[in-house]
């Protein structure tokens, strides 16, 4: 074997176990100088019998360029023909997605790419991914991870590998250099396709590309990135064995998701190492549902402010924001929850069931009072009612200004919204709490307190149960429903 990427190439699939034998591989073509290379160094070492693969050859039209991606795809076809592989494609609306979500063309284009690659590998039996990404990628990965703010796990750039949705992305390319690419394509005598879009300065990772990294080229920029980046790689994966498992056990016990969004103890993560701090905020801020991609620096900064009080509020990628809530750091979505604050009254029939939000309401009648029921479940909450002190038919609503009723223990009425200040209800409750009422008076601040003109007494002849079942996660719904 006389050429030297498809060495290292092999070198590096070896150094990082990247291939098993026998395994079935997706190679993602675009049909540019990367993928190109990719493409035939793994069918020539397969050839060879350097590797024990079987390769299919994927292609994802991003119908962004009109004929000129067409004829990409057309090109990748005969490209895996001349080659005798398996070819598959998918057309994904990059676009449409941007328009709809306000998300970049960049971002939305990596989102449904990555989604069409494993749909694709999954349904040729395929459990790797093998992705063109070379040296130079990684370097530019590291500029830009470094103008938006990073630590050790950003510093580490591109992954030889990483697991997705139970399939496995690689990268063999990362031991070679955009210029060792072309130099391997020449020698070979491999086509390739120049796709538009890569000199367009408007997306950031070409100005970096184009613009920034030529600037440093003299001071050898891309090979001391790449050295940096590995040097951080290792220092990371050291961090995963030693530091990442106090880590995920404090996370365990420190974050959980409530109705609306995610909790994470202050007191947990006060005068813990740094290290664990940062990864505790991240598995935070995942589980709330930010991308870690739109995760920089200031936000991590930012939420340090708030655990030490420097800060009152963090605004957070993908519509989140960050606040204290008692002893606690609350991430959820920003403004109200569209479809439930706004939602008019829903019946609850008796017997039957409503649903508001993320609030589920079932009424049943029972013959007596059964003192041990109160709690369901974590998420669960039984009350149960005089039956006779109440005027169906009962409704299921969010609180109103100048809601009042009397909490049950009191003698003397409360509005509704001072009730939960006084009674320290967290604010994430809050947003949660729905009101069950009939004819004439609020009879439940659910699932927080019960009127007192509605207890069960001595006398009561018939007791009306009533249990409320709250979703957890990061998105509720706004539809109401009714259960008879």
């Amino acid at each position: 074997m006389d050429f030297v990427l498809e060495q290292r190439l092999a070198a590096f699939v070896c150094r990082y176990a990247l291939i098993p034998q026998g395994c079935r591989v997706l190679v993602a073509v675009s049909g540019g100088t990367d993928s190109m290379a990719l493409l035939e160094a793994l069918t020539r070492l397969k050839a060879a019998g350097v590797l024990d693969i079987d390769l299919v050859c994927g292609h994802v039209n991003h119908q962004l360029r009109g004929s000129e991606a067409d004829q990409d795809q057309q090109f990748v076809r005969q490209q895996a023909a001349a080659r005798d592989l398996e070819f598959v494609c998918m057309f994904v609306d990059v676009k449409g997605l941007a328009e709809r979500s306000g998300l970049s063309l960049e971002t939305a284009g990596r989102i449904l790419r990555l989604d069409a690659l494993v749909k694709m590998a999954r349904e040729t039996g395929c459990s790797r991914i093998a992705l063109g990404h070379q040296a130079n990628d990684n370097a530019e990965t590291v500029v830009h991870r470094i103008m938006r703010g990073c630590g050790f796990r950003g510093l580490s750039g591109i992954w030889p590998e990483r697991p997705i949705e139970g399939l496995t992305l690689i990268r063999p390319l990362l031991c070679v250099t955009r210029g060792q690419i072309l130099e391997y394509l020449i020698a070979r005598g491999v086509a390739w396709r120049e796709d538009s879009t890569n000199r367009d300065l408007r997306f950031t990772r070409n100005r970096i590309r184009h613009a920034l990294l030529p600037m440093l080229q003299a001071g050898s920029a891309s090979d001391l990135l790449q050295a940096l980046s590995s040097l951080a790689l290792a220092v990371y994966q050291f961090y995963l064995n030693h530091v990442l498992p106090d880590a995920q056990l404090r996370g365990s016990r420190s974050i959980k998701a409530v109705p609306g969004g995610v909790l994470l103890s202050i007191e947990d993560t006060r005068g813990v190492h740094p290290l664990v701090l940062w990864e505790l905020l991240r598995h935070a801020l995942t589980r709330a549902g930010c991308k870690e991609a739109d995760l920089g620096y200031h936000h991590y900064r930012g939420l340090v402010g708030l655990i030490y009080g420097t800060v009152k509020a963090v605004a957070l990628p993908s519509g989140l924001v960050a606040r204290l809530d008692g002893g606690h750091v609350y991430i959820t979505r920003q403004g109200p929850r569209p479809g439930v604050e706004t939602a008019g009254p829903v019946g609850l029939p008796v017997p039957g069931a409503a649903q508001l939000g993320a609030v589920r309401i079932e009424a049943s009648l029972v013959d007596s009072y059964d003192p041990r029921i109160r709690s369901a479940g974590a998420s669960s909450v039984t009350e149960q009612i005089d039956w006779d002190s109440i005027r169906p038919p009962l409704i299921v609503r969010p609180p109103r200004p100048g809601d009042r009723f009397v909490p049950l223990g009191l003698s003397q009425e409360k509005k509704v919204a001072r009730f939960l200040m006084d009674a320290k209800v967290p604010r994430y409750m809050r947003s949660q709490v729905m009101i069950v009422a009939d004819q004439e008076k609020v009879i439940w601040v659910c699932p927080v307190r019960i009127s007192e003109s509605v207890k069960v007494r001595p006398q009561t002849r018939q007791v009306l149960a009533l249990t409320a079942t709250i979703r957890t996660g990061t998105e509720t719904s706004g539809r109401s429903q009714t259960t008879a």
